[in-house]
Formats: structure tokens, C-alpha cells, sequence
């Protein structure tokens, strides 16, 4: 990339799996009694390596999971500069009645004035499943 290129890079969360199952838990969501399952949030968890197990085919294969401040930080160490970071769902995700409440206009306001407020809070921007990071290169 040309210097001074606009780079849009989007990371998972490390965090993703572990708020997805305690935000469902004991909600017809059981996946955290589930050893193999408990097994594999806790390799995210310590290293951020996530390789699916053939109890959960329908899972992505494999991938590195990050922080916000590590993909950063691995951008910054191949020349280039952070411009702007941004939760893509943001703390909103797991809101009880998510689906239900978005269809209604006045509480997706609501939602979305809260992410709005939120989304690039750093302290609460790995509870969002996805992030975005916007860099220039240097």
C-alpha cells in the first residue's frame, strides 16, 4: 500500500465466545457445561487462537482472535497509524430481546444512541463481538 493509503481492518473479538455464551447461558444455551466447549473459550481466552472441534463443524475453522489494542498494535509495528477505532456491534449486542426490539423504531433509537455513545469507548470495545480499526499508512 502506497503511503498514506486508508486502511479498514476488522478483528474478532478474543472475547466473542465467552459473551455470546454467558449472554444466552441457561437461556436453551448450555455450551459452557459443555467441557469440550469451556475448553475452547479458555484457549481463546489465555491465547486468542480459536481452532474449531469436530463437535462444533458448524463453527469457523480456525483463526486468531485479538484485542483491540493487539490489532492495533501488530498494524502499528507494519507502518501504519491509527485514525479511528469502533466496536461494530458494540455493547448493545446483547441486549435481552435484541431482534424484538429493533424492529420497534423508537427502542432501535434507543439502542443506537447508546452505541453511538459507546462504540469507541476503548475500556468497552472487546465486549463487542467485531471491531473495526482505521489506519493510514505511514
Amino acid at each position: 500500500m502506497k503511503k498514506g493509503g486508508i486502511l479498514f481492518s476488522v478483528g474478532i473479538s478474543k472475547f466473542s465466545s465467552t459473551t455470546w455464551a454467558l449472554s444466552t447461558y441457561g437461556n436453551g444455551n448450555e455450551f459452557l457445561d459443555d467441557p469440550i466447549y469451556f475448553n475452547m473459550i479458555q484457549n481463546e481466552l489465555i491465547s486468542g487462537v480459536y481452532i474449531r472441534t469436530k463437535e462444533y463443524s458448524n463453527f469457523i475453522t480456525q483463526a486468531y482472535f485479538h484485542t483491540p489494542r493487539e490489532l492495533q498494535e501488530e498494524l502499528e509495528v507494519v507502518g501504519f497509524k491509527t485514525i479511528q477505532k469502533h466496536a461494530i456491534e458494540g455493547i448493545i449486542w446483547f441486549t435481552p430481546f435484541f431482534n424484538e426490539h429493533w424492529k420497534d423504531e423508537e427502542k432501535r433509537n434507543i439502542l443506537l444512541k447508546i452505541l453511538n455513545q459507546t462504540d469507541t469507548e476503548e475500556s468497552l470495545m472487546g465486549m463487542s463481538p467485531h471491531f473495526m480499526i482505521v489506519s493510514k499508512k505511514v
